[in-house]
Protein backbone atom coordinates (compact mmCIF):
# COMPACT_ATOMS: atom_id res chain seq x y z
CA UNK A 1 0.00 0.00 0.00
CA UNK A 2 0.99 3.45 -0.97
CA UNK A 3 1.21 5.88 2.06
CA UNK A 4 -2.19 8.05 2.50
CA UNK A 5 -4.22 4.89 0.59
CA UNK A 6 -7.34 4.55 1.74
CA UNK A 7 -8.16 1.19 3.81
CA UNK A 8 -11.04 -1.16 3.83
CA UNK A 9 -9.58 -3.72 6.37
CA UNK A 10 -9.20 -6.49 4.09
CA UNK A 11 -6.22 -9.07 4.36
CA UNK A 12 -5.65 -11.60 1.67
CA UNK A 13 -4.43 -15.18 2.36
CA UNK A 14 -3.06 -16.87 -0.13
CA UNK A 15 -0.87 -20.52 -0.72
CA UNK A 16 1.81 -22.03 -2.63
CA UNK A 17 2.30 -25.65 -2.43
CA UNK A 18 2.92 -27.64 -6.13
CA UNK A 19 1.26 -25.25 -8.34
CA UNK A 20 3.78 -22.99 -10.45
CA UNK A 21 0.94 -20.54 -10.86
CA UNK A 22 1.68 -17.56 -7.67
CA UNK A 23 3.02 -14.68 -9.77
CA UNK A 24 -0.04 -14.33 -11.97
CA UNK A 25 -2.01 -15.14 -8.62
CA UNK A 26 0.02 -12.66 -6.62
CA UNK A 27 -0.32 -9.71 -9.78
CA UNK A 28 -4.13 -10.39 -9.46
CA UNK A 29 -4.45 -9.40 -6.06
CA UNK A 30 -2.06 -6.12 -6.39
CA UNK A 31 -4.00 -5.44 -9.11
CA UNK A 32 -7.16 -5.20 -7.27
CA UNK A 33 -9.50 -2.22 -7.58
CA UNK A 34 -9.94 -1.86 -3.59
CA UNK A 35 -6.64 -2.13 -2.13
CA UNK A 36 -6.11 -4.45 0.25
CA UNK A 37 -3.97 -4.17 3.29
CA UNK A 38 -1.97 -7.18 3.98
CA UNK A 39 -1.47 -9.75 1.72
CA UNK A 40 -0.40 -13.44 3.59
CA UNK A 41 1.77 -16.00 1.32
CA UNK A 42 2.03 -19.67 2.88
CA UNK A 43 4.47 -20.95 1.55
CA UNK A 44 4.14 -25.38 2.41
CA UNK A 45 7.19 -27.79 2.02
CA UNK A 46 9.49 -26.87 -1.53
CA UNK A 47 7.81 -28.35 -4.25
CA UNK A 48 8.22 -24.39 -5.49
CA UNK A 49 11.23 -22.86 -5.46
CA UNK A 50 11.02 -18.77 -4.99
CA UNK A 51 14.59 -17.42 -5.74
CA UNK A 52 15.09 -14.39 -3.30
CA UNK A 53 15.33 -11.30 -6.43
CA UNK A 54 11.43 -13.07 -7.13
CA UNK A 55 10.38 -12.05 -3.95
CA UNK A 56 12.24 -9.52 -2.95
CA UNK A 57 10.33 -7.90 -5.88
CA UNK A 58 6.93 -8.75 -4.88
CA UNK A 59 7.05 -7.80 -1.47
CA UNK A 60 8.47 -3.77 -3.00
CA UNK A 61 4.93 -3.88 -4.32
CA UNK A 62 3.02 -3.63 -1.22
CA UNK A 63 4.46 -2.80 2.23
CA UNK A 64 2.49 -5.40 3.90
CA UNK A 65 3.30 -8.43 2.14
CA UNK A 66 4.39 -11.48 4.54
CA UNK A 67 5.98 -14.75 3.26
CA UNK A 68 5.09 -17.71 5.87
CA UNK A 69 7.69 -20.79 5.19
CA UNK A 70 7.01 -24.00 6.53
CA UNK A 71 8.53 -27.19 5.80
CA UNK A 72 5.49 -28.76 6.74
CA UNK A 73 2.51 -28.51 4.81
CA UNK A 74 0.02 -26.98 6.70
CA UNK A 75 -2.73 -28.06 4.66
CA UNK A 76 -6.40 -26.36 4.49
CA UNK A 77 -7.33 -25.20 8.24
CA UNK A 78 -4.01 -23.37 9.15
CA UNK A 79 -5.23 -20.51 7.20
CA UNK A 80 -7.91 -20.02 9.03
CA UNK A 81 -5.79 -20.04 11.90
CA UNK A 82 -3.22 -17.32 10.65
CA UNK A 83 -6.42 -15.14 9.60
CA UNK A 84 -7.68 -15.37 13.40
CA UNK A 85 -4.52 -13.86 14.14
CA UNK A 86 -5.03 -10.34 12.25
CA UNK A 87 -6.56 -7.09 12.86
CA UNK A 88 -8.47 -6.33 9.35
CA UNK A 89 -11.91 -6.59 9.75
CA UNK A 90 -12.17 -8.52 6.47
CA UNK A 91 -10.28 -11.28 4.96
CA UNK A 92 -10.25 -13.13 2.05
CA UNK A 93 -8.54 -16.64 1.74
CA UNK A 94 -8.33 -18.10 -1.77
CA UNK A 95 -7.16 -21.63 -3.08
CA UNK A 96 -3.59 -21.58 -5.67
CA UNK A 97 -5.67 -22.46 -8.72
CA UNK A 98 -7.76 -19.22 -8.59
CA UNK A 99 -7.19 -15.93 -10.39
CA UNK A 100 -9.36 -12.89 -10.06
CA UNK A 101 -10.40 -10.04 -12.21
CA UNK A 102 -9.62 -7.10 -11.11
CA UNK A 103 -12.94 -5.92 -8.75
CA UNK A 104 -13.98 -9.17 -7.94
CA UNK A 105 -12.61 -8.38 -3.63
CA UNK A 106 -14.19 -4.73 -3.91
CA UNK A 107 -17.49 -6.95 -4.99
CA UNK A 108 -16.80 -9.10 -2.47
CA UNK A 109 -16.49 -6.49 0.44
CA UNK A 110 -19.48 -4.44 -0.73
CA UNK A 111 -21.56 -7.68 -0.77
CA UNK A 112 -20.30 -9.31 2.40
CA UNK A 113 -21.47 -5.95 3.79
CA UNK A 114 -24.78 -6.00 2.27
CA UNK A 115 -25.67 -9.53 2.50
CA UNK A 116 -24.29 -10.16 6.16
CA UNK A 117 -22.57 -13.23 4.10
CA UNK A 118 -19.52 -14.96 3.05
CA UNK A 119 -19.12 -14.51 -0.40
CA UNK A 120 -17.37 -17.08 -2.63
CA UNK A 121 -16.92 -17.23 -6.42
CA UNK A 122 -17.93 -21.00 -6.45
CA UNK A 123 -19.86 -23.19 -4.06
CA UNK A 124 -22.65 -26.45 -3.67
CA UNK A 125 -25.94 -27.01 -2.66
CA UNK A 126 -26.54 -30.45 -1.62
CA UNK A 127 -29.58 -32.08 -3.37
CA UNK A 128 -32.01 -32.95 -0.83
CA UNK A 129 -31.26 -36.46 0.92
CA UNK A 130 -27.85 -36.37 -0.61
CA UNK A 131 -24.82 -36.26 1.57
CA UNK A 132 -22.42 -35.46 -1.20
CA UNK A 133 -22.20 -33.75 -4.56
CA UNK A 134 -20.81 -36.92 -6.09
CA UNK A 135 -23.90 -38.38 -5.87
CA UNK A 136 -26.05 -35.46 -7.25
CA UNK A 137 -26.92 -35.19 -10.65
CA UNK A 138 -24.26 -33.13 -12.64
CA UNK A 139 -26.29 -29.38 -12.68
CA UNK A 140 -26.04 -25.85 -12.14
CA UNK A 141 -28.36 -26.30 -8.96
CA UNK A 142 -26.00 -28.48 -7.26
CA UNK A 143 -22.33 -26.72 -8.88
CA UNK A 144 -23.09 -23.35 -8.69
CA UNK A 145 -20.36 -20.99 -10.30
CA UNK A 146 -18.41 -23.20 -11.97
CA UNK A 147 -20.07 -24.94 -14.67
CA UNK A 148 -21.32 -22.75 -17.17
CA UNK A 149 -18.52 -22.12 -18.79
CA UNK A 150 -15.15 -23.82 -19.18
CA UNK A 151 -12.10 -21.05 -18.98
CA UNK A 152 -13.80 -18.67 -15.78
CA UNK A 153 -16.60 -18.91 -13.47
CA UNK A 154 -19.90 -17.30 -14.17
CA UNK A 155 -23.39 -17.43 -13.11
CA UNK A 156 -26.23 -14.81 -13.77
CA UNK A 157 -28.13 -14.52 -10.57
CA UNK A 158 -27.02 -14.25 -6.59
CA UNK A 159 -27.47 -17.44 -5.55
CA UNK A 160 -27.13 -18.94 -1.99
CA UNK A 161 -25.42 -21.86 -1.23
CA UNK A 162 -24.34 -24.56 0.93
CA UNK A 163 -21.00 -24.18 1.26
CA UNK A 164 -18.56 -21.92 -0.05
CA UNK A 165 -15.40 -23.55 -2.64
CA UNK A 166 -11.91 -22.48 -3.68
CA UNK A 167 -12.16 -18.31 -2.22
CA UNK A 168 -13.71 -16.78 0.70
CA UNK A 169 -14.32 -13.29 1.62
CA UNK A 170 -15.84 -13.05 5.18
CA UNK A 171 -15.76 -10.77 8.27
CA UNK A 172 -13.22 -12.54 11.13
CA UNK A 173 -14.93 -12.35 13.94
CA UNK A 174 -16.80 -14.82 12.08
CA UNK A 175 -13.88 -16.89 12.88
CA UNK A 176 -15.41 -17.54 16.46
CA UNK A 177 -18.08 -19.45 14.77
CA UNK A 178 -15.34 -21.65 12.67
CA UNK A 179 -13.55 -22.25 16.19
CA UNK A 180 -16.00 -23.27 18.00
CA UNK A 181 -16.66 -26.63 16.72
CA UNK A 182 -14.08 -29.22 16.18
CA UNK A 183 -13.67 -30.25 13.23
CA UNK A 184 -14.04 -34.18 11.67
CA UNK A 185 -10.80 -34.24 10.07
CA UNK A 186 -7.82 -31.53 9.33
CA UNK A 187 -7.20 -33.17 5.87
CA UNK A 188 -10.74 -32.18 3.95
CA UNK A 189 -13.64 -29.86 4.28
CA UNK A 190 -12.26 -26.56 5.58
CA UNK A 191 -15.07 -24.85 3.00
CA UNK A 192 -17.98 -26.91 4.63
CA UNK A 193 -16.58 -26.49 8.16
CA UNK A 194 -16.52 -22.33 7.13
CA UNK A 195 -20.30 -22.23 6.16
CA UNK A 196 -21.38 -24.38 8.30
CA UNK A 197 -20.57 -23.49 11.14
CA UNK A 198 -21.37 -19.92 10.42
CA UNK A 199 -24.89 -21.03 9.38
CA UNK A 200 -25.44 -23.37 12.26
CA UNK A 201 -24.21 -20.74 15.21
CA UNK A 202 -25.01 -17.46 13.80
CA UNK A 203 -27.38 -17.81 11.01
CA UNK A 204 -24.60 -16.26 8.48
CA UNK A 205 -25.26 -17.37 5.09
CA UNK A 206 -22.96 -18.03 2.21
CA UNK A 207 -23.53 -16.76 -1.38
CA UNK A 208 -21.97 -16.85 -4.48
CA UNK A 209 -21.89 -13.60 -6.40
CA UNK A 210 -23.14 -13.15 -9.96
CA UNK A 211 -19.93 -13.36 -12.66
CA UNK A 212 -19.40 -12.92 -16.29
CA UNK A 213 -15.86 -13.31 -18.51
CA UNK A 214 -14.80 -10.01 -17.31
CA UNK A 215 -15.84 -9.53 -13.95
CA UNK A 216 -15.11 -13.08 -12.16
CA UNK A 217 -13.94 -14.82 -9.21
CA UNK A 218 -11.37 -17.31 -11.09
CA UNK A 219 -10.51 -16.73 -15.20
CA UNK A 220 -8.20 -19.65 -15.32
CA UNK A 221 -10.98 -22.45 -14.34
CA UNK A 222 -8.30 -25.35 -15.95
CA UNK A 223 -5.70 -24.73 -13.38
CA UNK A 224 -8.00 -26.50 -10.62
CA UNK A 225 -8.26 -29.58 -13.18
CA UNK A 226 -5.11 -30.23 -13.31
CA UNK A 227 -2.79 -33.70 -11.23
CA UNK A 228 -3.24 -31.42 -7.95
CA UNK A 229 -6.28 -31.32 -7.85
CA UNK A 230 -7.60 -32.58 -4.34
CA UNK A 231 -10.79 -33.59 -5.90
CA UNK A 232 -8.97 -35.97 -8.03
CA UNK A 233 -7.80 -37.78 -4.91
CA UNK A 234 -8.78 -40.82 -3.39
CA UNK A 235 -11.33 -41.20 -0.22
CA UNK A 236 -11.92 -37.31 -1.67
CA UNK A 237 -15.65 -37.40 -1.80
CA UNK A 238 -15.96 -40.48 0.51
CA UNK A 239 -14.28 -38.14 3.50
CA UNK A 240 -16.78 -34.83 2.31
CA UNK A 241 -19.59 -37.40 2.84
CA UNK A 242 -18.26 -37.97 6.51
CA UNK A 243 -18.00 -34.09 7.00
CA UNK A 244 -21.60 -33.25 5.90
CA UNK A 245 -23.25 -36.06 8.13
CA UNK A 246 -21.32 -35.24 11.29
CA UNK A 247 -22.63 -31.62 10.24
CA UNK A 248 -26.19 -32.98 10.11
CA UNK A 249 -25.54 -35.20 12.75
CA UNK A 250 -23.85 -33.88 15.22
CA UNK A 251 -24.48 -30.49 14.52
CA UNK A 252 -27.56 -29.92 13.20
CA UNK A 253 -26.99 -28.44 9.99
CA UNK A 254 -29.51 -28.57 7.39
CA UNK A 255 -28.61 -28.13 3.63
CA UNK A 256 -30.58 -25.65 1.69
CA UNK A 257 -32.91 -28.07 -0.51
CA UNK A 258 -33.43 -30.60 2.47
CA UNK A 259 -36.71 -31.38 3.76
CA UNK A 260 -36.90 -32.28 7.57
CA UNK A 261 -38.27 -36.02 6.85
CA UNK A 262 -34.80 -36.82 5.24
CA UNK A 263 -32.49 -35.33 8.32
CA UNK A 264 -32.10 -38.76 10.72
CA UNK A 265 -30.01 -37.63 13.81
Amino acid sequence: MEPGEITYGVSVILNIYKRPYFEEQIEAILSQSLPVENVIIIHNEDYIEIPEDIKTSIKSRHSNLYFIESEFNLKYFARFHIAASLETPFVYIIDDDVIPTPGWIERCYHACIELGAIISGTGRCLEDGCYSVADSKISTDTFVGDMINPKFNCIRDLTQVDYACSSYFFRREWLDYFFRYTPLMLNNGEDIHLSASCMVAAGIPTFVLPQNEFDSSNIRIHYGGDSMATWKKNKFFAQRKDIIKYWIQEHGWIPLRWTKDKIVV
